[in-house]
């Protein structure tokens, strides 16, 4: 049985397990999930993720949700197959884990904000707040500075 994600292909964090698997070669089906009419939240959904957001994983009978809890235990399982993404010494693995910290506080945040305001709200008749997105775009050209520094000298954040 192929594992399955549960989400649609086009938001950032099924994005981030899609990227995972292709990476390390595993197969999946994706379960698309229609966030506009709000099927995350309903109660046949909640039990897969009792806080509603995609994706979710099924692979056999195990269910996981919050995408980087995914892409770890994907990197794991699959650890074997494909590069290795999580390292393999004690710091090695400390620095994955800095950089995915990094993605989720310093750049996922400013994107996830800057989407809002500029598809979401608008999608839902609101205008959104372009000082906002200002901001948010000149923390981010900070943060693409950094990784591109980072990228300069490795394949990846973390490690060649």
């Amino acid at each position: 049985m192929v594992m399955q994600v549960y989400g649609p292909v086009r938001a950032a964090c099924p994005h981030r397990v899609l990227t995972c698997l292709l990476e390390k070669g595993v197969e999946f089906e994706v379960v698309h999930v229609d966030l506009d009419s709000g099927e995350h939240k309903r109660p046949d959904f909640l039990l897969r993720h009792p806080f509603g957001p995609v994706p979710v994983i099924e692979d056999g009978d195990f269910r996981l949700f919050e995408s980087r809890a995914i892409i770890r235990y994907i990197a794991v399982k699959y650890e074997e197959q494909g590069p290795n993404l999580l390292g393999k010494s004690l710091e090695e693995k400390a620095v994955v884990d800095q950089w995915l910290e990094v993605e989720a506080h310093n750049f996922n945040e400013l994107v996830f904000t800057m989407a809002m305001q500029l598809v979401i709200l608008p999608r839902m008749g609101e205008r959104g707040d372009l000082a906002l997105v200002d901001a948010c775009e000149r923390k981010l050209e900070k943060v693409f500075g950094v990784y591109e520094q980072r990228l300069s000298k490795s394949r990846y954040l973390a490690r060649d």
